[in-house]
């Protein structure tokens, strides 16, 4: 089989990411418990001269492990403890940058890939890292099923004591690209020892934690990658130690702020923020970041037959009975964009053109015509989510009460959602669901919901059995022409089986000594890139 070799590319690829924090919205201007660290609101040193930098996040945290389920709250801290074998320099960009992989191979229909670790890795532990750590790595996030990609793994073995091979159940560069960049390395028997805290292979180590309130990270000083020309720049390691507290109540965060308990609030509600931005109120000694990122909330309806929502005309009515800017406006505070398709249009592959197109406005009327049309007789709809997403099934329960539909809300904490959530195999049986989805490119978002060989089902996550909706789905993923893209996006809109609702603008506050941040590959804020300068 061809190859194409990719180690030209990657010595490249090094070279942008070093520079990629301009590109992705710079700014130029397992222990016990222990004692936090106090810092000034300016960031300080603490008594033994260490830069210290304290974080708030918008949420509660519960479980850093590298294989948990999908919570974004958790990532700053994920991505500060563990590593991938590569990384990218933005969202939508497909370019390589080595990490823990030092060279690859990857064949020209993109369905195997020959990688070489380098032969140096070590955890911050000291444990080595070898081609077996890879593999086990790899089979173990495919074992947790959480990561979807993983489905698409057939085969993963090692050649030599640095050197893997990933064999994927069907050709797809862009698959092979995402689980590249998306499955944490750790050492076999170190994470057998204890999976919830397992040591990883960046430059931080967690030190201490209080589950749900606080994550204290210290820099090791031992990172493997003693070349600092080969150090990825999300691993750059600016500050000493990261202390993280969650704060889901949106105004203790600003507050925090102002006292100078912390000094970077990461997820800060839209409004509040707005206090701090240029011209605010509180805008002296603060500045705020604005970041796309890749993550889309969406909606999607149960389309079997144990669902009312089989029923096309009672989908569409629902989808135009939702004020999807009302919910922005409540659950965001306005911090974020009305969706034009399922995917992020930050993603590869976006369509400009699709954002003039008509993508089931809030109208009413419309709404009452097509739930006349439908088989609806007045049933009770199951509404399901976990629950962070409280407040839009409120709204969303609310807004269709009004055009004479009855929805019932049920939530499920996330792990338990992972298993819930796929139309037909949970013991609630939703009607329609709000979920999320990211990726790089808008088939990585698609497939991600659509592509049967994702689920136990053999189905989309939406039990639809609709064969044209997965050929145009993979003929597009294959192909990355505009007109097959289109044509996946306007047959998905047509038959109302999911629907973006919105794409947050994530906002990051910081003191103004933290004179520059960064955005890893996944659109998340690389937090030990961040620089910080300390008052003389």
């Amino acid at each position: 089989m061809k190859k194409k070799v990719l180690a030209m590319s990657l010595a490249l690829a090094m070279v942008l990411g070093m520079t990629a924090c301009g590109a992705n919205g710079s700014r130029d201007s397992g222990g016990e418990k222990t004692e936090t660290v106090k810092t000034e609101s300016s960031g300080a040193e603490d008594e033994s001269g260490l830069k210290v930098v304290t974080i708030g996040l918008n949420g509660t945290v519960t479980d850093v492990s590298p294989y948990h389920a999908p919570d974004v709250i958790a990532y700053p801290i994920e991505f500060s403890l563990y590593q991938n074998l590569f990384t990218t320099a933005s969202v939508s960009s497909q370019e390589l940058i080595p990490v823990v992989g030092k060279s690859i191979e990857i064949s020209e229909d993109g369905q195997s890939a020959v990688i070489e670790i380098f032969n140096n890795v070590h955890d911050t532990e000291g444990n080595a890292i070898d081609a077996n750590d890879i593999v086990f790595s790899a089979e173990t996030l495919k074992k947790a099923a959480t990561q979807t990609d993983t489905a698409y793994i057939e085969s993963i073995k090692a050649t030599d004591d640095y050197t893997v091979e990933l064999k994927l159940t069907e050709p797809n560069k862009n698959t092979m690209v995402k689980l590249l960049t998306h499955i944490h390395i750790v050492n076999k028997e170190a994470y057998e020892e204890n999976p919830d805290t397992c040591p990883g292979t960046s430059p931080y180590r967690l030190v201490s934690y209080t589950s749900g309130s606080e994550y204290i990270l210290e820099k090791t000083n031992n990172y493997w990658q003693t070349d600092a020309s080969k150090t990825p720049y999300d691993a750059q390691a600016n500050v000493d130690r990261i202390i993280f507290h969650c704060i889901p109540e949106k105004t203790q965060m600003t507050m925090a702020l102002e006292s100078g308990e912390i000094q970077m609030a990461i997820g800060a509600d839209g409004r509040e923020a707005a206090r701090f931005d240029t011209g605010g109120e509180s805008a002296d000694g603060f500045l705020v970041d604005t970041n796309s990122g890749s993550f889309s909330t969406v909606l999607l309806f149960n389309d079997t037959a144990d669902s009312l929502c089989q029923d096309i005309n009672l989908r569409k009515a629902i989808l135009y009975g939702i004020d999807r800017q009302a919910i922005i406006d409540v659950v965001l505070n306005g911090a974020g964009k009305v969706n034009s398709d399922l995917a992020s249009e930050t993603l590869g592959g976006f369509n400009e053109e699709w954002l003039a197109e008509e993508y089931y406005p809030y109208n009413a009327e419309k709404a009452k015509e097509y739930l006349a049309q439908s088989s609806y007789n007045g049933e009770t709809l199951k509404l399901e989510a976990d629950p962070s997403n409280g407040t839009s099934l409120e709204l969303i329960q609310s807004q269709l009460s009004a055009i004479g539909i009855k929805v019932e809300i049920q939530t499920f904490e996330n792990a338990l959602w992972q298993e819930e959530k796929v139309a037909g195999t949970g013991e609630s049986g939703w009607d329609f669901c709000i979920d999320g989805v990211g990726g790089s490119l808008v088939t990585n978002a698609w497939k991600v919901k659509f592509n049967p060989s994702n689920f136990s089902t053999g189905l989309p996550q939406t039990g639809s059995q609709d064969t044209e909706l997965v050929g145009l789905l993979l003929k597009a993923a294959d192909t990355q022409d505009s007109a097959d893209l289109d044509a996946f996006h306007d047959y998905l809109a047509e038959k109302a089986y999911a629907i973006g609702v919105y794409s947050p603008a994530d906002k990051c506050i910081t003191v103004d000594t933290i004179t520059d941040i960064c955005y890893n590959g996944m659109g998340y804020v690389a937090v030990s890139y961040t620089h910080l300068t300390l008052p003389t």
